[in-house]
């Protein structure tokens, strides 16, 4: 792999950080390997380490999520989410599009 290629291949993790019932569930529902799509927005902020040095911090404080893709990556079934209960099925028969 180019050095170009490798660049864009390079992911970042940064800290999410959640409150009140959207972290309970997060907390209860989510696990390794399992995927989910989040809206927040960036919060940077800094802190002095043990060591005396200035540290910076970028976190992405989380308002709104969604668990996606399937509980077992193996399965190849995607997740039954509890909001497909809710949904009524529509004729888009008359739909010009």
């Amino acid at each position: 792999m180019k050095k170009k290629d490798q660049e864009k291949a390079d992911a970042d993790f940064p800290n999410c950080i959640a409150f009140g019932k959207t972290a309970e569930t997060i907390a209860n529902y989510l696990t390794k390997g399992r995927q989910m799509a989040l809206v927040g927005h960036i919060q940077t902020g800094s802190y002095d380490a043990k060591d005396g040095t200035r540290r910076y911090t970028t976190d992405v404080v989380v308002e709104n999520f969604e668990f996606i893709g399937s509980n077992n990556q193996n399965s190849g079934q995607s997740q039954n989410n509890n909001f497909d209960n809710d949904m009524t099925p529509v004729d888009d028969g008359d739909m010009p599009f």
